[in-house]
């Protein structure tokens, strides 16, 4: 029987019938004939050079297979370019190598039977074959229909009904077993207990301080120190001063705290640092920063000159965690802590070896903690658990998660009354070489308790709309490279060298550690069933020289990766190839979910198959079928790189194409059916259509998401989740102002969304001053050059930018800024504008007589200086129609930005992180607290601090604090330094 094959050419159009052939690009490639895959594949990298391994083996996979693979008589599908109508012909010869083609040369004769169809005219199985756009593919559904089309010029397919397009509900029965089938096969008694210790490297350091942390509790010292601390006093001194004397000002929660132990004994502050690096201790690295959190318990430390700073054996803890807490655990500071302090002081009212057992066994630590009120305070309290008794308790801090987990993994099948149960019935599914646990939060368990997120199942939507099942024929050049790579993993080490280089390339990492090491790297190509893939990755990191794998730098640690996951489908898994280029951009459209910081690239691939086997699951949901890892991982990486031929080739009509490329941009929209993605709507859209779908950032020639978080060092999750809500709120409301003390960066801020959102020649900033009238800004009479007696109408800078707004490209996004907004009298500076602001597309007559409206495309971003109070305030009918975020440089994720670039540009001086929040707290006041911008300058050196501090910093403090010069005095840089920096060694000398 012949093959029916759907080839995409975005090149040749009508020159396909007119020629009656069949064509293929890579123009730069010779004649295919007798040319080997490993000859295509280097031939490639010359001619594209930079590319991910994967991608030339996909590529020549292409190449031969039309060279080799299709055969005569067989039948070729070929969309037109205007994606509504298509092409059916028979392939009537070999391959052929047309040397004297402008473009193209790799053709095959074509007897085209059909032309001109429309591909709205065929029924919905057929259309299925055509959800493809890769450059060649296999048809795998309505084949024998087009094979009649091609054989048959009269013959029409019977369109019948239309399948309705339905999302499954998430609470139907067939839902219900699907999700079950997830734990299928892995559920029995266990004689040994799984425990649910989690046993990757980042990971090891929090427990060894947790462990450290019992440890003093049993022996009556200081965590910091180990020396001993009067824990009765200490406790009690917070209960007095800190919990039964709550300050309720408006200051953040370390102001406060400061102020009520201002009185408070030095062991108390030391119990204070010591439970704030607690509370810490299990909050991921996603929520909070490592250096953040870090230079937060510093805070607390430099209260006191006798308070002990955190030891680095503890220190390391901090760049990981256990568990992503909640909303509650994050803002309510005050009483997480006050529950800490009474848990330590119920412990101390116990003798010392009834403590120590309530501190080691878990029915003690259960009935000791049961006579502490943890009403509202229940994270704290289950993370507590997991730490000090990590083999028993789950590795959770939401109370609402743990019958969910117990109903979605044992109901039905084991009588399970907590989760904490579940490791008497379930196998360890997470695994690093011989060291295995339990954790429900990881697939394949998570997948059978816990829905897939709005972001995973809005994914799965536009993946099938785009791809339909995702296994629409074998991805390109896969099960090519799948051969190669088992080779490789089989050959000897005297053959290794060679043979990477075929499959990778020869300026590799991989290819370069198997020339100087080909037995080290033989041994373990060979054990990854042995290691595990986490250990496995790890150890071909180590092999390749990497000295520490906890802080290997992303962009290397990714093209790593990109390498290592090449090899890994010849292991006989679904282990997917992870493209380094995309999968920043999958974890934004997907869920917020990354690693530790300290996590190694084993760990990096492991949560990389945690969140593919959630896309899985959420295209599950949404089409009924459930893909491989490898299927799920190409079409992520097809949709990343979809085009506006590929879109077109699908057949989407405008509004799906512009719904498309909005989702992701990050935008919220979720895609028609295919009914609706496929037709041309008949009549305007309903006034209800969220109008930015049609309003797009030029993602050719904007800064994608990850890049714009990348420039404002901007690394966690909740970061990122800060990032895009501002991106949501700005595109929603149209206009929104950025409020904070001076040094905040609040014009870097609003300058790079702007180069997120549009383009340089779409981007006009305008600074305000008292002096800044109607006529500078919007429009005003001015002197004609050319008639000194006569004036002339002239548009201010407002209108010149809406009017190209509305007239060159109504379609993208103009952005306006205008840096210290409330300089100027707004309200005449602004004139007829507020009505526009808040009235879009609408025309007023302006002062001068012409019509004007605002239109929808022009985004304004100001910004405000809350410093200077000499400034009045903006009037609240203009910040009805703003949106006003704060940015303020203790606030997350602003509080983040200076350790993360500190880190990277000048690792020495994470120290002035801490000065910045020792000064801000002498300040004490928020609206006029120092930003981060001053220590954020190129080649940045502890002089240039200084100088910074010094002649930018101080003369504005020597304003504020006129007459009080003990307090200036406390300001100056070598005080707070001194403050700042200490070490055991000065405390021990003081």
């Amino acid at each position: 029987m012949s093959t029916v094959w759907l080839l995409r050419n975005d090149t040749l159009d009508d020159d396909l019938e007119n020629l009656g052939v069949v064509t293929i690009g890579w123009d730069g490639t010779p004649d295919l004939t007798g040319v080997t895959k490993d000859e295509l594949k280097a031939i490639l990298r010359k001619l594209e050079p930079g590319k991910a391994p994967a991608s030339y083996a996909a590529d020549a996979g292409v190449l031969l297979r039309f060279c080799e693979e299709i055969a005569i008589g067989d039948i070729v599908v070929a969309p037109r370019q205007d994606g509504k109508h298509l092409r059916i012909g028979t392939v009537t010869g070999e391959y052929e190598f047309d040397e004297n083609a402008a473009t193209h040369p790799h053709r095959r004769a074509v007897n085209w039977n059909r032309t001109g169809e429309s591909r709205y005219d065929l029924p919905w199985e057929m259309r299925r074959g055509l959800k493809n756009v890769r450059t060649l593919s296999l048809v795998n559904h309505g084949a024998e229909e087009f094979r009649k089309m091609a054989t048959d010029p009269r013959y029409m397919p019977h369109v019948g009904v239309e399948p309705e397009d339905t999302v499954p509900a998430g609470d139907s029965q067939q839902w219900a077993d699907r999700k079950r089938a997830w734990v299928t096969g892995h559920i029995q008694h266990r004689e040994v207990p799984a425990t649910f210790r989690n046993p990757l490297p980042s990971t090891q350091p929090v427990y060894a301080a947790a462990d450290a942390w019992r440890q003093a509790l049993i022996d009556g010292t200081s965590l910091f120190s180990g020396e001993p601390l009067d824990y009765v006093e200490a406790a009690a001194a917070l209960t007095r001063d800190f919990i039964d004397s709550p300050d309720t000002g408006k200051d953040d929660f370390l102001t406060k705290w400061q102020r009520q132990l201002e009185n408070s004994s030095d062991d108390a502050v030391q119990l204070a640092a010591e439970l704030f690096f607690v509370y810490f201790l299990p909050m991921s690295t996603s929520a909070t920063s490592g250096p953040v959190k870090a230079s937060r318990v510093a805070t607390v430390v430099n209260w006191r000159e006798g308070v002990r700073p955190v030891p680095a054996e503890c220190s390391e803890a901090l760049r990981a965690g256990i568990a992503r807490p909640g909303t509650a655990y994050m803002t309510h500071r005050d009483r997480v802590i006050a529950y800490l302090v009474r848990v330590v002081a119920r412990f101390f009212t116990l003798g010392s070896a009834d403590r120590r057992t309530a501190l080691t066994d878990w029915d003690a630590f259960q009935k000791t903690l049961a006579e502490v009120d943890d009403q509202g305070v229940w994270a704290m309290r289950l993370l507590l658990e997991h730490l000090l008794f990590p083999g028993i308790a789950t590795d959770t801090s939401s109370r609402d998660d743990k019958p969910e987990m117990t109903t979605g993994l044992g109901a039905g099948t084991v009588d399970v009354a907590d989760a904490n149960d579940l490791r008497f019935w379930l196998e360890p599914n997470l695994r690093y070489g011989d060291h295995r646990s339990l954790s429900p939060y990881r697939s394949p368990y998570r997948n059978a308790w816990k829905e897939p997120t709005e972001r995973a199942v809005r994914w799965a939507r536009w993946a099938t709309l785009a791809f339909d099942d995702l296994a629409s024929g074998v991805p390109d050049g896969r099960d090519g490279t799948a051969d190669a790579v088992h080779d490789v993993l089989a050959t000897t080490p005297e053959n290794l060298p060679r043979q990477l280089a075929d499959l990778l390339g020869e300026d590799t990492t991989l290819t370069r550690c198997a020339r100087d090491n080909a037995a080290g790297l033989s041994n373990v190509l060979h054990r990854v069933d042995e290691l595990g893939v986490a250990l496995f990755i790890d150890q071909l990191a180590e092999l390749s020289g990497v000295l520490d794998l906890s802080r290997m730098p992303a962009t290397d640690r990714d093209s790593f990766l990109e390498e290592v996951s090449t090899l890994l489908p010849g292991a006989g898994q679904d282990l997917p190839f992870r493209t380094a280029a995309t999968v920043g951009a999958l974890e934004r459209l997907t869920t917020w979910d990354s690693p530790s910081e300290s996590a190694t690239p084993g760990e990096h691939y492991l949560a990389y198959l945690d969140r593919i086997d959630t896309l899985r699951a959420a295209t599950e949901m949404v089409s009924g079928a459930l893909p491989s890892r490898g299927e799920v991982a190409d079409a992520a990486d097809q949709l990343l790189a979809m085009d506006d031929a590929a879109m077109t080739a699908l057949g989407w009509n405008e509004e799906t194409q512009k719904g498309f490329l909005a989702w992701r941009s990050n935008r919220k929209v979720d895609p028609p059916t295919e009914k609706d993605a496929l037709e041309e709507p008949v009549e305007e859209p309903a006034d209800d259509v969220v109008e930015p779908v049609a309003m797009l950032p030029d993602e050719s020639a904007t800064v994608s998401f990850e890049t714009l978080a990348k420039r404002l060092t901007i690394d966690s999750d909740q970061g990122k989740e800060w990032l895009d809500e501002l991106l949501e709120m700005l595109q929603d409301k149209k206009q929104m102002i950025l409020q904070g003390p001076p040094g905040t960066g609040k014009t870097f801020i609003a300058q790079a969304l702007a180069e997120h959102l549009a383009t340089p020649d779409r981007v006009e900033l305008v600074q305000f001053h008292p002096g800044t009238a109607y006529e500078d800004f919007v429009q005003g009479l001015r002197p004609d050059p050319e008639n000194p007696q006569a004036f002339h109408l002239s548009d201010g800078p407002l209108v010149r930018l809406a009017n190209r707004a509305r007239e060159d490209d109504p379609d993208m996004l103009y952005v306006l800024i205008i840096d210290e907004i409330n300089r100027a009298n707004l309200p005449a500076v602004f004139g007829e504008l507020y009505f526009l602001l808040e009235y879009r597309g609408q025309e007023v007559t302006m002062t001068y007589g012409s019509r004007f409206s605002l239109p929808e495309n022009v985004l304004i971003i100001g910004t405000m200086n809350t410093a200077d109070r000499s400034i009045t305030a903006v009037d609240a009918a203009l910040r009805r129609r703003f949106y006003v975020v704060d940015v303020r440089p203790e606030q997350s994720p602003l509080d983040e930005i200076l350790p993360a670039w500190l880190a990277v540009n000048a690792p020495d001086l994470g120290w002035l992180t801490d000065l910045l929040i020792r000064a801000n707290d002498l300040i004490g006041d928020p609206d006029r607290a120092i930003g981060p911008s001053h220590f954020m300058q190129r080649d940045m050196t502890e002089e240039k601090a200084e100088r910074a501090w010094r002649f930018s910093v101080l003369p504005t403090l020597g304003e504020l604090f006129y007459g009080q010069p003990e307090r200036l005095e406390d300001l100056k840089f070598g005080e707070l330094k001194a403050v700042v920096t200490k070490t055991e060694t000065d405390v021990d000398a003081d």
